[in-house]
């Protein structure tokens, strides 16, 4: 009996799948052990930017135990905190935040001060779920809040000085229209008395208003209309416009200068308000017979313009705040001037958009100086 014979017969198109499915096959391992290798390797450099990037986040982080043991911290944290680097402690407020955190498993958030002028804010926060490998640790982000709280209390301040300067003359039209209803038609002088009144009171208004408006456009970064400038014809403007305030108060207004003066980059416009408000601040607050002057001279890489009175001066607590907005100077012989105290803001921001710089120095009973300083040439602010 003759053995059987095996006939194996291949199909071109079935080989040719044979082939390919054993290609996609190998390709898959090859690309798995590939992504298998380079997730091994790469491990050691993700770590380190990890790390980086917790050392230079703008805020402090700390992974603390429920003892308030620091077990890890970043340089920001250490910073705020003013933890020693070696052996990083909490106090004791802080290490019963923690206490309490780890044991009810509910965030906490926190205002420290550590010292005058400093405020921190400090989210304490169970790591992870309440399961045992993480119950015991608490997880803490600390920022600085300082300049938040800062520029609250000042916007704070600001509405409350905007409403007071708003609610005066509000109320003095509003009493004299009240006046001018309850009138006769004989009562002529009682009627221009209070017209009087309204219209100046409206003056002073439109005043407040169009100098908020004016720092509104500087702090938003109106662009200048820079140009060759002689300083030297600004000033003696700005001077013309105030010399019949002045006369009427008995102050001298007078100009040093030297013959030249080199033409510097500037609005005109906004650099006349400069000064015009500096002499008015002079005239303002100067009493009768007192003398104002205004220097100028160059030093190489700019102009400076000084305004020097001889009046009152400023009480040295108020010098670092002269060019707050709203900010008025509270002394006996200056409360009864009017003013809105944008004025020297508005100055400031000037000077600042033109790249230059103002300084005041100011003694009490011997008067004060405004000093400005334009650059000669430069990329204004």
């Amino acid at each position: 009996m003759s053995e059987p014979v095996i006939h194996v017969s291949f199909d071109p198109v079935g080989a040719a799948i044979l082939l390919l499915v054993l290609l996609l096959v190998a390709t898959g391992l090859a690309l798995l052990t590939s992504w298998y290798w380079k997730r091994r390797l790469a491990r050691p450099s993700m770590v380190g930017q990890l790390d980086a990037l917790l050392d230079n986040l703008p805020l402090g982080l700390l992974l603390i135990d429920r003892r308030g043991q620091v077990l890890w911290c970043n340089p920001e944290a250490r910073q705020l905190l003013s933890l020693d680097r070696a052996s990083p402690r909490l106090d004791g407020g802080l290490v019963a935040v923690v206490k309490r955190v780890a044991e009810s498993r509910q965030s906490e958030l926190h205002e420290l001060q550590p010292s005058d002028g400093v405020r921190l804010q400090l989210r304490a926060m169970p790591l992870g779920s309440s399961s045992p490998p993480a119950e015991d640790r608490v997880i803490c982000m600390v920022t600085d809040v300082s300049g938040r709280r800062h520029q609250e209390e000042f916007y704070r301040s600001f509405i409350q000085n905007i409403s007071h300067e708003l609610l005066t003359p509000l109320a003095a039209i509003a009493g004299h229209v009240a006046n001018i209803k309850e009138c006769s038609i004989e009562e002529v002088e009682s009627w221009r008395l209070s017209q009087d009144i309204i219209e100046r009171e409206v003056r002073r208004l439109t005043g407040l208003t169009s100098n908020l408006l004016l720092l509104s456009r500087l702090e938003s970064g109106v662009p200048l209309r820079l140009e060759p400038t002689n300083i030297g014809v600004v000033v003696e403007e700005a001077v013309a416009g105030l010399l019949r305030v002045a006369q009427a108060k008995g102050i001298e207004l007078s100009i040093q200068s030297p013959p030249r003066l080199p033409r510097i980059p500037a609005d005109r416009d906004r650099i006349k308000q400069v000064f015009i408000n500096l002499l008015d601040n002079a005239v303002k607050y100067c009493p009768e017979g007192s003398e104002v002057q205004v220097r100028l001279q160059t030093d190489g890489e700019g102009i400076v313009v000084e305004v020097a009175d001889d009046g009152p001066g400023i009480p040295p607590e108020d010098l670092p705040h002269i060019f707050d907005k709203m900010y008025r100077v509270e002394k006996e012989g200056t409360r009864a001037v009017k003013g809105s105290g944008l004025g020297l803001s508005i100055v400031k921001r000037i000077v600042e958009l033109h790249g230059g710089q103002i300084a005041v120095e100011s003694v009490e009973g011997e008067g004060t100086t405004f000093r400005v300083r334009l650059p000669l040439a430069g990329e204004p602010m």
